[in-house]
């Protein structure tokens, strides 16, 4: 090849670029480009509709395949229990019955209304040949499907938890205003689904292991601290129940409203410390000047300020503790009280609990502490006070060394 060659080569392909850089539009500013970008988008209008059509007649191809293997595999039959639809195959239709039953009656029985039990499909299955199971699209499916080496008392507590966990749908779900999802503020201040199998001396517990003032108050027997310590008396902006999420997502949800007279309500200055500590130096919007003097130099104010800017001012008690507050409000309203919890999304915690309970809130917290102390689990000591124990053991070893050769008396 000619040594020529490169050179005319470069030449060219500098005077093909030439042309295409004096048609290259000057760099253009964010807005410009958006703009730009946005007058195309019609044009992609027809592919995407394209493309989601596509997409739905892949899936109604799907969806006709699996009627078709559901259909052919067992024939089943569907039960109506209380509230709930259940789809199960013919041979155990009546061991389906007797179990949905069994825990509606017992567990669930007060409830009137529920928009997510009745869109809900529970396909149930108990034996060693588990067969395919046809759920309409936009039916929840809440399966129970196990082989016949899992005992009953194990299959009854699973359609509980399958049970409660769809009812809880009517408290989470959002709701909708101008379009636009909304929270509810009542599940994120309850944090877990109050119709969850409980104990309530593990609620107990988790009130007992809280590090907080307002809570050793409230088992002490002081019916206010207990609201104060399930975060009860916050008062929060009107369409704003992100004030519970805060430990979470940041101060910007609501906190940093709370003042110093309630941070110290809920937390002692060694608490508060602690919680800091807990956070770590690297904690969020946290710097080394912040950390040192609310640790080394025992800050309080700057303590109190670091768990505002780093979202670690949760509420003392924790979901395990309020979720049960709303577990007994249920209890005390009896029929009706999930409809009428559930009923308006924009209500507050305090105004849904007195709502579904019939009472005050005062006087529920007031039967929840008696209900939470009451479930105190007992702890046996010594028969033996602990000083005569000691007496014990002495004459014990001495008795043992009078007899030894080397400390023989007499």
């Amino acid at each position: 090849m000619s040594r020529r060659f490169w050179p005319v080569l470069a030449l060219g392909l500098f005077a093909t670029a030439a042309p295409v850089r004096a048609q290259m539009p000057e760099e253009e500013s964010v807005q410009e480009r958006m703009t730009r970008l946005w007058s195309h988008i019609d044009s992609l209008a027809p592919l995407v509709e394209e493309a989601k059509a596509a997409r739905d007649a892949r899936n109604a191809r799907v969806e006709d395949v699996r009627r078709i293997v559901a259909a052919e595999s067992a024939a089943v039959d569907t039960l109506a229990i209380g509230l709930l639809t259940v789809i199960t195959p013919v041979g155990q239709v009546e061991v389906a019955r007797d179990i949905f039953s069994e825990v509606w009656t017992e567990h669930f029985a007060d409830i009137d209304r529920s928009p997510a039990a009745s869109d809900a499909r529970f396909v149930f299955q108990w034996s060693d040949e588990l067969h395919p199971i046809y759920v309409e699209p936009g039916r929840y499916r809440a399966g129970i499907e196990q082989s016949e080496t899992v005992d009953r008392d194990k299959i009854v507590q699973m359609v509980r938890d399958a049970i409660s966990t769809v009812l809880y749908y009517d408290l989470t779900n959002p709701y909708t205003v101008d379009g636009v999802p909304q929270p509810r503020s009542l599940p994120m201040w309850t944090g877990n689904n109050p119709l969850a199998d409980r104990d309530w001396a593990d609620t107990y517990r988790s009130a007992a292991l809280t590090r907080s003032i307002a809570a050793r108050d409230c088992l002490a027997g002081d019916a206010a601290a207990c609201a104060s310590a399930m975060g009860l008396d916050v008062e929060i902006a009107e369409g704003d129940p992100g004030v519970w999420l805060a430990p979470v997502f940041g101060p910007e949800r609501g906190l940093p409203r709370v003042g110093a007279d309630r941070i110290a309500t809920w937390y002692s200055p060694a608490e508060r410390r602690e919680r800091v500590r807990a956070l770590g130096a690297t904690a969020w919007k946290i710097d080394d000047r912040q950390w040192e003097s609310c640790l080394q130099d025992a800050d309080q104010a700057m303590c109190d300020s670091v768990l505002r800017l780093a979202g670690g001012l949760a509420i003392p008690f924790d979901g395990e503790v309020r979720s049960s507050l709303v577990a007994y409000a249920l209890e005390r309203g009896g029929y009706g009280a999930w409809s009428r919890l559930t009923l308006d999304p924009t209500h507050t915690p305090t105004e849904a609990l007195e709502y579904a309970s019939g009472v005050a809130v005062d006087d529920l917290v007031d039967g929840w502490m008696e209900r939470v102390l009451e479930a105190r689990p007992v702890s046996y000591g010594s028969l033996v006070p602990h000083g005569a124990l000691t007496l014990l053991w002495i004459a014990f070893f001495g008795a043992l060394a009078a007899r030894s050769t080397r400390w023989r008396l007499g």
